[in-house]
């Protein structure tokens, strides 16, 4: 699904706040979130039924990459760019090194597509906060082996057993 700025990445929320199952078709079967997405970002989300698969995409072992088209203020330095290459020291400790590439600018705004293959907290806002640039806007395009693309321009898409089939063979093939 394509979870808009806004909604929680929960299935309830203590706050009272919208989660993104009030975007699916009313259905009698139990979807959870795989993953989380803040409430300030938008993009990709899976949701599902299925707690083996779950457990194969967010197990921190398995490293799942993840990218998303990231918004900055600013002009980034060969040297935030490189530090975010190697790793950024959080409160947590390291992140493992990010795949940066520049997109375009924009105004003095910047445009990068970064993926990561760990799910710490706000995790790109904080490493991109830690060399010293603010995010505006944060898009995740794809998770593991699924994209934006894959919804088609819809707000939700349901899987077919074949493509979960696929992405399972996939998982456990890398």
């Amino acid at each position: 699904m394509y979870k808009p700025v806004g909604y929680v990445s929960t299935t309830s929320d203590e706050l009272n706040r919208t989660t993104v199952l009030s975007l699916l078709p009313k259905t009698s079967e139990r979807l959870y979130p795989v993953g989380r997405l803040d409430l300030d970002s938008e993009g990709l989300m899976l949701l599902t039924n299925d707690g083996r698969l779950t457990q194969e995409l967010t197990h921190p072992s398995r490293e799942i990459p993840k990218t998303y088209k990231v918004l900055i203020s600013g002009i980034p330095t060969t040297k935030a760019l490189n530090h975010l290459h190697r790793g950024v020291r959080l409160k947590e400790g390291y992140t493992q090194p990010a795949e940066v590439e520049v997109l375009n600018h924009e105004n003095n705004n910047t445009w990068l597509e970064i993926t990561i293959h760990e799910g710490m907290h706000r995790q790109v806002r904080r490493m991109l906060e830690r060399v010293g640039y603010d995010t505006i806007k944060l898009i995740r395009t794809k998770l593991g082996p699924f994209t934006l693309e894959m919804l088609e321009n819809r707000e939700v898409k349901e899987l077919t057993a074949h493509e979960v089939n696929e992405l399972m063979k996939s998982q456990h093939s890398s």
